[in-house]
């Protein structure tokens, strides 16, 4: 019974984790071409 509530919760940990470092790729992502962006319009 532990073992599986354990489990549960580092497996929804897990996701999370992955969720978290998806949306952290995609902000820099905007954050890049927001840059680039600037720098063609106001270069």
């Amino acid at each position: 019974m532990t073992f599986k509530n354990n489990f549960k919760s580092e497996s929804n940990q897990g996701f999370l984790n992955r969720e978290n470092s998806w949306l952290l790729g995609e902000l820099i992502d905007l954050k890049l071409s927001l840059i680039n962006y600037a720098r063609v319009q106001f270069g």
